[in-house]
């Protein structure tokens, strides 16, 4: 079957003003767990530490920061942090905190990543490690809490766990950064990858500080994925209550209020897209989407994808850097959404499965390429394949950035 594609492009230079089109309301959980009035409060203090840094990562430093206490010890976060050599906007230049996930460490490529694109950026350790060179570290004395073991975290006290000491110790980043002179404390954004990716969401239910989130491969609802079918095995239904309720993106994503870009690959057996698109239901900020037929799973691919640099520059330095499309409208077997943006458009791909989307965390998906292309409006029209149950759009723009529509159920 042939598709018939009805692309449009947009003539509009003028830059979105994202605390007027994206923001919403905040809304507060009144009963965290979360002092957030003694988090915010806290004063950061950090020190230089010595580190053999290789010269592709030329300006980044590393530090050790004041952590929550754990254990009723106080804590030193092992941390890379950069700043831009780029002549400073007025207001200071924007700032993003980098969460890393599980098996990673502070990672000062990704840093100096950002730095090279004009941001201030800080990597903490968020598994009480102290990195000596790129690919060698060790146990940091004063590192508080290990992590990623969920059943120990739910049986003890969650002020005692390793995700309220982690999840406490970003937001405390955030006030490293909001306390540099350089940093315009307006701006600032946090990326979360993997498990990185679920503190992240929880982040974005308590502090409002931050002005945008990018989290891969990651979502609520990790009873319902493969991760879960891993780390919550045998747990007993008080134990999973427990983590529902306290430990799990589901009970405080619906007071995030910023927006945010989600981005997975089809092929992702850890997570599931299917979860990943529930979580983006229940966000009230604005969700932005870079789902790809086939994208791996590992930090690299997190700190080299150009679609957290194309999303954080749209929202934070409020320029057109980015397609932006509507959610798609399904009718008479035809599938229709509308863009807007300043990126010349290179390739459309629609992204489909024919599988019961009722069950199961994840489908065989299949791809098929927008072949006629005319330019008569801002809309995509195309022809849904026989027997499609659900289907997005993958959209790849000149500077090959590639973001997507939601997943549309047919």
């Amino acid at each position: 079957m042939s598709v018939t594609v009805l692309l449009v492009t947009s003539a509009c230079s003028n830059k979105i003003d994202h605390k007027k089109d994206y923001r919403v309301k905040d809304i507060v959980k009144t009963n965290s767990e979360f002092d957030t009035k003694a988090l915010f409060s806290t004063k950061i203090e950090y020190e230089d530490v010595e580190f053999a840094f290789p010269e592709s990562c030329k300006g980044i430093r590393a530090i050790k920061y004041n952590g929550v206490d754990y254990l009723g010890q106080p804590t030193r976060i092992f941390a890379h942090i950069g700043i831009p050599q780029t002549p400073m906007p007025k207001n200071g230049y924007p700032a993003v905190v980098l969460a890393h996930g599980a098996s990673g460490r502070a990672f000062a490529e990704w840093v100096k990543e950002y730095t090279d694109r004009g941001y201030v950026a800080i990597s903490p350790d968020l598994d009480s490690q102290q990195s000596t060179a790129l690919n060698t570290w060790y146990l940091n004395p004063e590192g508080g809490a290990r992590a990623y073991n969920m059943r120990e975290d739910v049986s003890g006290d969650f002020k005692d766990s390793s995700f309220y000491f982690n999840i406490s110790n970003l937001i405390l980043a955030n006030n490293l950064l909001r306390s540099l002179p350089e940093v315009d404390s307006k701006n600032i954004g946090l990326c979360g990858v993997s498990w990185g990716g679920m503190y992240a969401l929880i982040v974005a239910g308590i502090d409002k500080r931050f002005e945008a989130f990018t989290i891969f491969y990651s979502s609520a609802f990790i009873e319902r994925t493969p991760f879960g079918d891993g780390h919550l095995h045998g747990f007993t239904p008080e134990m999973m209550e427990t983590y529902k309720t306290l430990f799990d993106s589901q009970t405080y994503i619906p007071y995030s209020a910023r927006p945010m870009l989600f981005t997975c690959g089809t092929d992702d057996g850890i997570f599931s897209m299917k979860e990943i698109q529930n979580t983006a239901d229940i966000t009230p900020g604005k969700a932005f989407y870079s789902y790809k037929y086939s994208m791996p799973h590992d930090h690299e691919t997190g700190w080299w994808s150009l679609e957290q640099f194309a999303f954080f520059d749209h929202i934070l330095k409020n320029e057109n850097s980015m397609i932006i499309t509507d959610n798609i409208e399904i009718k008479d077997g035809i599938a229709r959404f509308s863009y807007k943006g300043n990126p010349r458009i290179e390739n459309v791909q629609m992204v489909y499965t024919t599988n019961d989307v009722s069950k199961g965390a994840h489908w065989n998906w299949s791809t098929k390429c927008l072949s006629t292309i005319e330019f008569m409006g801002q809309n995509i029209f195309a022809v849904l394949p026989e027997n499609t149950t659900a289907i997005f759009f993958e959209i790849t723009d000149n500077n090959n950035v590639t973001v997507s529509t939601e997943i549309k159920y047919v």
